[in-house]
């Protein structure tokens, strides 16, 4: 994502364009976050397309007889499935943005596009092989995560801090980025 995003927008014609460095990197931010939107949006509706061929009910929760209550040991009644397919389309399109966020901004501190593939292959093989993610351990819908919705919410909404704070990080490095080796 990083390497589509480098490409057009470090040419020469469009940072001439631009003019201002801290609105290169907004542009790359709102390409990023319009990527989020359409691959969660994509992955949500094959999942509950795929998810449907799987049971006969699209919801058992509720029920000793589901895989919820054999991983948990409990029921729970209180979610309809809209609800979950928001709470899933929502943790997707963070993680869609914050994991290439951070990749992006690897890659405008270090000016190097090859800093920021690095990062992606480390935290990706890191979240793979590791119990404890890196970015995205509170984001991942466990059957869990809807018996405890408190630390669950923390997650979504310290996931919405990092991104902000990541993109003000970006914007003051904006400030100092040299196009010349670009």
């Amino acid at each position: 994502m990083t390497c589509f995003l480098s490409k057009r927008i470090f040419s020469s014609q469009m940072i001439l364009r631009l003019k201002k460095r801290e609105t290169v990197w907004n542009l790359q931010v709102i390409v990023l976050v319009k990527t989020a939107f359409y691959l969660s949006t994509y992955l949500t509706a094959w999942t509950a397309f795929l998810g449907t061929f799987f049971s006969n009910q699209l919801l058992n929760w509720n029920k000793q007889r589901s895989i919820f209550f054999l991983t948990t040991q409990a029921t729970v009644g209180s979610y309809s499935i809209w609800e979950i397919i928001l709470l899933f389309w929502l943790c997707s399109f963070l993680l869609f943005i914050t994991i290439p966020l951070c990749a992006l901004l690897t890659q405008w501190i270090s000016g190097k596009e090859i800093a920021g593939w690095l990062y992606l292959i480390l935290i990706t093989g890191w979240n793979m092989a590791s119990p404890f993610k890196l970015l995205s351990g509170r984001l991942y819908l466990w059957y869990r995560s809807f018996l405890e919705p408190s630390t669950f919410a923390v997650g979504i909404f310290g996931c919405i801090g990092l991104i902000f704070v990541l993109w003000m990080i970006g914007k003051k490095q904006a400030r100092r980025k040299d196009f010349w080796n670009a």
